[in-house]
């Protein structure tokens, strides 16, 4: 704080008593030195002083001082004011507005936006005093404005007055005028503003009293009035104008209590907001009077008609307790533009009052940590004038370009009327729509549906049960509505709500019936969804939380139950449907594609694949509640059959939670693929109370058990946890070999059901105690009751493999204790424990390193509260720590081996020791063919890596096998249909290619190619390196035609997932400027490469090996332009570069020495193409040997140089050396 202004001390007293004296002297240089003083307030005392004489500047301060004001020195003083002297300020600021002479209705809405603020401080204290009254009056300011002067108002009537006798219009339009002056008394805030109301009516007595006596008969109604008006005491409205409007919007809003059936109450919603729109819209039209209109040929016309439209959520009636608005204006005229943008205007202004519109004005922090959003127009017509159209020009929108659902031209065509003086003007748009939508319509809506695919992969990167936070309005609503909405567009359907769109899709038999049901029970429950969360956020706000959470409201479970359902059976298999027909090389026909799609069936058919237990369970239950026909639970179970028997147990439990008796028994009677069926007695080997136990959650007390009379306790709890085990196999598995025990359980199907998580925690305790000699590995995910004390009991001396991924109880507390139990710990994965915060020991109350002193694998990626980690681990080989805010610093990792690995978001490794990452991965391979056996894919994956340790080492030869072998345990594990057997063809492509055998490596790389395509879609970054891959295949093959078709189908990929910018889209410019290069195509050549570069040079820098590559091609696409003064100049700088990185002693440091000697003998520098060469054939000689075919080639170019020089003898001596 400057010294002079300090608090208390003689200088501030004298600096107040001149700037008091300055103020009142009209000393406008004193406005700097106050808003310097506001910005050392440290208090609410300083805060007071400030006010003081900030208040008196305020009107005076220029448009440049009062935007530095609002952004540096009003969030200084709102910080250090108290809620009530912040009330005081955003009312004075609200007055100050409205003071200012500037532009009346943007200062009137800035005003008014204060003034919301003052309502909500005064509702938050409970003391709203005047404050209605205050914010009220400034709609008489506005009326003042535009009646009162100039005698606006008075030249309106003469106008009309003086026209024809014969112009009955014009008369009517007089007469509306003169009845809208005691509408106005609406606005009274106190007893002066009668005078306003006398004023008007002084004026319209002055034109009466000029009205010829012919007339005088026709204005008696009008003269009656304004003598009414003129002796009519003042009488105040028993509600202020922004009072009533905050009535109407709690009206409307309490209007959501209670949803009944959803279709009836969306009208009845959409009629409720149309109510509080007229409470506005009224009192606009009361302030401006009836729309103008034309005069031609002696006579006037009515006013303007106008129809005033809603689009968005309320135009699809689909409104929301705290949604926006967004609307159009459909006019009769042009010239009439003007008025209804004033109309807007004022409109803003009203609802600005309800303290709903985000602003970037400052948060005042007694009320709120941001400005809310609610109720507040959106898009407004004041920022788009072509929002308020006739119809025939607003049908022109539909001729510009819509690549996106929310662009102005297509939100346009899904609205409903709001306030309206005739329906015609609609009637014409729809009619003039017709035409150029036609014209349009298939174009758009394929575009549309390209971009809906797109928009649905950002979304949902991740299913459903791996999502914390979950937004119904981006991930649901735009998905699922919007994609539905754009189907009718391209159907030809005018519904504009979203249920009704569905109707209208199943009767053109795009859905089934069955389909039908389960759409709309989607959005139904969405709608649902959106409406609670409005009303617990009380704002416009959409997200929820699938566990507790203090920042988010939580899902209930219905809720989720309804979001997972919708997830799996609704926008999983549209969005497989819909990709191929977006797909840019195969697109399908829309109406073959969506003919009477069952999308239940087609769920099934596409995830069916991903062994998902949720997806199983989740068409159970829809077959159940729809009271599917037997046939088709035993089509669905027939199929399930065929695989695991986890997947038949969860459908089986479902069955027999709905209590369908027949279907169970029917069921049951389906032989698995290993064995045939047996009795529902003989499968299930334990009686009915223990095995609601174990499927419902329901534990049989001691007593219960006893008082069957068919088991002992101990015999009872015996058969209770082998059954447990045996038919919960989906979460609980319990596996024993010579090399020990090994329990697992995953609880992330049983996260909402905490008490039975307790449960099964407390069996697999016993289970363990029992097994504790032999326990060698333990794995327990996704828990969110495992702590330290849950921990201790199921720790013992033997384990070596310690999972406890995503269980977020997890603390340091527990990682202590594992160190003090487990001292043969070779493995430790604590991904997504977000309660570990530290790794540390603990010693006489310091921190000190933890001892593992056979660790060889610890995971804390995604750990995103853990910062310090103390780890003393002599046989660590990898340490992973993947998107986690632990970084170098917080890490004391000693005794650590120098080849460990330490895995960032980039997966880095500290040193490229690839021999002890190729001896660390054989040692986890022996480890969990012990723990897992053979075929599991965890093995699979060691084989993957070994066989990427062996490319490396550039072992192709012993590439390929353990590539295979991680291929076939894959394709018994998942079968075809999976991303790792996707990712394993392409490996062993890869391998093929790296031998040289070209033809296998294609065949090997299509196959990845095609099962990619169906299980990941066409547009995933594997599947664009896929077909980079098979590019560089027939680049090796000189088929570089084919080649540039793959390398520029990954190139439209990339550039979509990634943006114009990534490297690997360079790398992709970079493969097609080479294949241009290679067909002799030079000007398309370099075009791609420069862009390659462009790109490198911006990622990397200039020292860069990959911007040194896009050097060497740049060079040689110039020599084939014969350009080789700029093809030497980029040879030598991508060989400056291979130098500083490579150095000498490199393959690519020889082929930079033999382009710059090629284009030297070019230029007819023989000389320096021999000195050039000559380098080239030393460090290949070195590098490669003297019977590589590369060096062979350079030999042969000194020899041609000799050549040219004439010294055949001598180029003759360097061939023989060869």
């Amino acid at each position: 704080m400057n010294p002079l202004l300090c608090t208390g001390s003689l200088p501030y007293t004298h600096f107040i008593k001149t700037t008091q004296q300055g103020i009142k002297d009209g000393d406008n240089s004193v406005i700097g030195s106050i808003l310097l003083y506001c910005e050392g307030v440290q208090s609410s005392h300083d805060v007071q002083e400030a006010f003081a004489l900030l208040f008196q500047v305020f009107p005076q301060l220029s448009e440049q001082q009062l935007d530095g004001f609002l952004k540096n020195q009003l969030p200084i003083l709102l910080h250090h004011a108290s809620i009530q002297q912040q009330g005081t300020l955003s009312l004075q600021l609200a007055l100050g507005f409205t003071a200012r002479n500037n532009e009346l209705f943007s200062s009137s809405l800035q005003a008014m936006h204060y003034f919301a603020k003052s309502i909500q401080i005064a509702h938050h204290c409970n003391d709203l005093s005047n404050i209605h009254q205050l914010a009220s009056q400034l709609f008489m300011t506005i009326i003042r404005q535009l009646l009162i002067h100039e005698n606006a108002f008075k030249k309106t009537l003469a106008f009309f007055q003086k026209l024809s006798p014969d112009d009955h219009s014009a008369f009517q339009i007089f007469e509306t005028h003169i009845t809208r002056i005691n509408l106005l008394k609406r606005f009274y805030c106190e007893e002066k503003d009668h005078e306003v109301i006398k004023n008007l009516y002084k004026q319209a007595s002055t034109i009466l009293s000029d009205v010829s006596p012919e007339l005088k008969k026709r204005y008696i109604p009008c003269r009656d009035q304004v003598l009414a008006g003129l002796n009519e005491p003042c009488s105040l409205p028993e509600k202020r104008a922004t009072e009533r409007y905050w009535e109407a919007l709690l009206i409307f809003r309490n209007s959501f209590q209670s949803t009944g059936n959803i279709r009836d109450f969306q009208k009845s919603a959409t009629e409720a907001f149309r109510e509080l729109f007229k409470v506005f819209i009224e009192d606009a039209l009361a302030i401006l009077g009836p729309p103008p209109s034309t005069y031609s040929k002696m006579k006037h016309s009515l006013p303007c008609h106008f129809d005033i439209r809603a689009m968005g959520s309320l135009g699809r009636e689909e409104v929301c307790p705290y949604s926006d608005l967004e609307f159009l204006i459909l006019i009769e005229r042009e010239d009439a533009i003007p008025f209804f943008k004033m109309l807007v205007h004022i409109l803003e202004i009203q609802i600005a009052s309800l303290g709903e519109t985000s602003t970037d004005n400052p948060v005042f922090t007694s009320i709120h940590i941001k400005n809310p959003s609610g109720l507040h127009i959106d898009y407004s017509p004041t920022q788009d004038m072509r929002l308020i159209q006739t119809p025939f020009n607003m049908v022109k929108l539909q001729n510009n370009p819509v690549d996106d659902p929310q662009t102005i031209e297509n939100t346009v065509l899904k609205t409903i009327s709001l306030y309206q003086s005739d329906s015609f003007l609609f009637a014409d748009y729809q009619k003039a729509l017709e035409t150029p939508l036609e014209a349009c319509r298939e174009k758009r809506a394929y575009t549309l549906f390209a971009a809906e695919a797109a928009d649905y992969k950002k979304r949902w990167e991740k299913p459903f049960d791996q999502a914390d936070i979950v937004n119904i309005k981006e991930q649901y609503v735009k998905v699922l509505n919007y994609l539905l909405s754009d189907m009718a567009l391209f159907c030809k359907i005018a519904e504009t709500n979203t249920l009704d769109i569905i109707d209208a899709l199943v009767s053109q038999k795009i859905f089934t019936l069955e389909s039908r049901f389960l759409l709309k029970e989607s959005v139904a429950a969405i709608y649902k969804i959106r409406i609670r969360l409005h009303l617990y956020y009380k704002e416009q706000r959409e997200e929820a939380s699938c566990l507790p959470d203090p920042s988010f409201a939580t899902l209930l479970l219905e809720e989720r139950t309804a979001l997972e359902k919708c997830y799996w059976l609704v926008l999983r298999p549209l969005y497989t449907l819909l990709q191929k027909v977006v797909d840019p090389v195969r697109r399908a026909n829309f109406k073959e594609v969506f003919s009477e799609v069952d999308l239940v069936e087609i769920a099934f058919q596409e995830n069916l694949s991903l062994q998902s237990d949720p997806l199983i369970k989740m068409i159970a239950s829809h077959l159940c509640l729809i009271q599917a026909p037997l046939d088709v639970h035993v089509r669905y179970f027939t199929t399930l059959s065929n695989g695991t028997n986890f997947l038949r147990d969860s459908y089986l439990e479902i069955i027999e939670k709905n209590n369908f008796p027949t279907v169970f028994q029917t069921l049951l009677q389906i032989p698995t693929r290993l064995k045939q069926s047996t009795s529902r007695i003989h499968e299930k080997s334990m009686k009915s109370i223990q095995y609601r136990a174990t499927s419902q959650g329901k534990i049989p007390s001691i007593k219960e058990i006893e008082l069957a009379e068919l088991f002992s306790v101990k015999k009872a709890r015996t058969e209770f946890l082998s059954t447990l085990f045996e038919r919960n196999s989906s979460y609980v598995t319990m596996k024993s070999s010579d090399h020990g025990t090994m329990i697992e359980a995953n609880f992330k199907d049983l996260n909402q059901d905490l008490s039975r998580q307790a449960f099964v925690l407390g069996a697999l305790t016993d289970q363990a105690q029992s097994s504790s000699k032999n326990l060698c590995a333990l794995i327990l995910q996704h828990s969110h009751l495992l702590n330290s004390t849950l921990m201790d009991p199921l720790l013992f001396e033997r384990i070596e493999l310690l999972d406890l991924r995503y269980c977020n109880k997890i603390g340091n507390s527990t990682i202590r204790l594992i160190e003090k139990k487990c001292p043969h710990l070779k493995i430790l994965l604590l991904a997504g424990c977000t309660g570990l915060t530290e790794m540390s020991g603990l010693s006489y109350g310091f921190s000190r390193l933890l001892k593992f002193s056979k660790l060889e694998h610890c995971d804390v990626s995604h750990c995103s509260e853990l910062r310090v980690l103390k780890l003393d681990a002599p046989c660590l080989q990898k340490f992973e720590y993947k998107y986690s805010p632990l970084r170098l610093e917080g890490i004391e990792l000693t005794n650590a081996p120098f080849w460990c690995t330490l895995s960032t978001e980039k997966g880095i490794p500290l040193e490229n020791d690839y021999g002890k990452a190729l001896e660390f991965h054989q040692k986890t391979l022996k480890i969990q063919i012990q723990i897992y056996g053979e075929n599991h894919s965890n093995v699979a994956a060691s084989y993957n890596n070994i066989g990427n340790d062996y490319n490396s080492l550039e072992d192709y030869e012993k590439a390929l096998e353990p590539h295979q072998k991680a291929l076939k345990i894959r394709l018994k594990v998942f079968g075809d249909k999976h991303p790792d057997v996707v990712a394993s063809y392409n490996n062993i492509g890869a391998d093929y290619r790296n031998r040289g055998d070209f033809n296998t490596a294609l065949e090997s790389f299509k196959k990845a190619l095609k099962i990619g395509r169906d299980v990941l879609g066409d547009n995933h970054l594997k599947v664009a390196a896929i077909q980079n891959n098979i590019g560089l295949v027939y680049d090796d093959l000189g088929k570089y035609n084919e080649a540039l078709e793959f390398h520029k189908n990954s190139l439209k990929i990339l550039r979509e997932m990634l943006g114009d910018k990534h490297p690997d889209v360079a790398t992709s410019y970079y493969n097609i400027g080479n294949g241009y290069n290679s067909l002799g195509d030079y000007s398309t050549a370099l075009k791609f490469c420069k862009t390659a570069l462009e790109i490198r040079r911006h990622a990397f820098g200039e020292n860069h090996l990959d911007v040194a590559n896009c050097y060497n091609l740049l060079g040689k696409v110039y020599y084939g332009l014969g350009k080789v003064d700029k093809a030497l100049k980029y040879h030598q700088k991508a060989l400056e570069i291979r130098l500083d990185k490579l150095g000498d002693k490199h393959p690519d440091v020889v082929a930079s020495y033999n382009n710059i000697g090629a284009v030297y003998r070019n230029r007819g520098d023989f000389n320096s193409a021999l000195e050039s060469f000559k380098k080239a054939l030393k460090i290949g000689q070195d590098v490669l040997g003297d019977n590589h075919l590369k060096v062979a080639a350079i030999q042969n170019n000194i020899d041609m140089v000799y050549d040219d020089l004439g010294k055949c003898n001598e180029g003759s001596s360097l061939l023989f050396s060869s």
